[in-house]
């Protein structure tokens, strides 16, 4: 188990989490010190297990699934589950700004969508959201990107224009 969790060599802090539970359980004294070696050792060797066959597979699926056309569902959510394990966004409707009014849980169901191809300006959000997850799990500091990047006075990463040096984004 700790080998499948640490073969995620794109997130460093994820392995420094790990070997910090690791020694934990060594001071706690949870495990045997045979154990924790073994623990210690699918650790260190939890990306080794891939071959240059899955590796390949993986790349040419990723590759298909980021040109794969954006597809909206029917719903947002599952009728099936309670209401608050429901998507944030099917609370929205229910919420009345400066209110102190309760929403009614069995009112809360999942939103219906128009199904088919989503609009350019829905891609181009999950794009952007994508693209922000790429940066945040970048081993090498930043992605190779075209887009001049900064950072607020907030510590929030912001897109600069490249020729005024303005914030758009």
């Amino acid at each position: 188990m700790v080998g499948n969790a640490a073969a995620f060599d794109k997130c460093p802090k994820h392995k420094t989490k790990l070997k910090g539970l690791i020694d934990l359980w060594e001071e706690k004294r949870y495990f045997t010190p045979e154990v924790v070696t073994q623990l210690r050792t699918a650790l260190a060797n939890g990306s080794a297990e891939i071959t240059a066959v899955n590796l390949e597979l993986s790349e040419s699926s990723l590759k298909l699934a980021k040109d794969a056309p954006y597809i909206l569902p029917s719903f947002h959510g599952d009728a099936s589950i309670p209401w608050y394990d429901l998507p944030a966004g099917t609370w929205l409707p229910h919420i009345t700004p400066n209110s102190s009014r309760p929403m009614i849980p069995d009112q809360i169901r999942p939103i219906q969508l128009a199904a088919g191809p989503a609009e350019k300006r829905v891609v181009d959000a999950v794009k952007m959201l994508l693209k922000d997850a790429d940066y945040i799990y970048a081993k090498e500091g930043e992605p190779s990107d075209d887009l001049q990047t900064g950072f607020s006075e907030l510590g929030e990463r912001i897109i600069l224009d490249e020729i005024t040096g303005k914030v758009i984004g």
